[in-house]
Parts: structure tokens; sequence; C-alpha cells
């Protein structure tokens, strides 16, 4: 686990409020160029999305962040193409939901 995931995961510490702290503290928001820059970046997204308390400023950088990973993705990850039904299917099992739950 790098440095980025461990201070990410400590739950108690504090994750910086503003645009800037979260780039000095986190992921610098540049382009993507190399598997550790998409690592890291996907474990800073990762944390930040499962977070329900997010500033504006945090929600911004959040936003960006995914911008530039999804940028990466698309010239550099080949995704699989599955059949919609088959990615809810997954989704469902992932969250240990069941699809009568959705009405």
């Amino acid at each position: 686990m790098n440095p980025t995931t461990l201070q990410l995961n400590n739950h108690t510490g504090r994750i910086p409020k503003t645009f800037l702290g979260l780039q000095k503290k986190f992921y610098e928001l540049r382009p993507i160029h190399n598997k550790d820059d998409y690592e890291r970046a996907m474990a800073t997204a990762e944390e930040l999305s499962m977070r329900t308390d997010l500033t504006s400023e945090q929600a911004d950088y959040l936003e960006v962040l995914t911008t530039i990973i999804a940028e990466y993705e698309d010239k550099h990850i080949e995704m699989p193409n599955h059949d919609p039904q088959e990615i809810l299917k997954f989704l469902l099992e992932e969250r240990n939901l069941q699809a009568r739950k959705l009405k």
C-alpha cells in the first residue's frame, strides 16, 4: 500500500479542505503518464468518492481528478464491452443488494 492510500484510509486524519491543499497532500493534478501515477490517482479518487461530507473545493478536486483518470483510461486501458444487464448484476452483487430492493 503506498503512502497516499495509507494517509487517505486514516479516517481520523483530516483531508485538506482546499483544492490546493489536496494537490499538495495527495495527487498533484496533472496528466497521468504511467501506471504508478494512475494507481495513486485511483486510490485518491476512490477514497474521496466514498465520503459524503466533501466541501465544494474537495468535490471540485475529485471532479477534475476523475476527468484526468478517464482521459488516461481512454488512451491506455482497453475496457471490455459488457452487456448492461451484466454490469447491473455485478454492481448488485458487489454491494450485497437484491434487484427487488431497487424499486
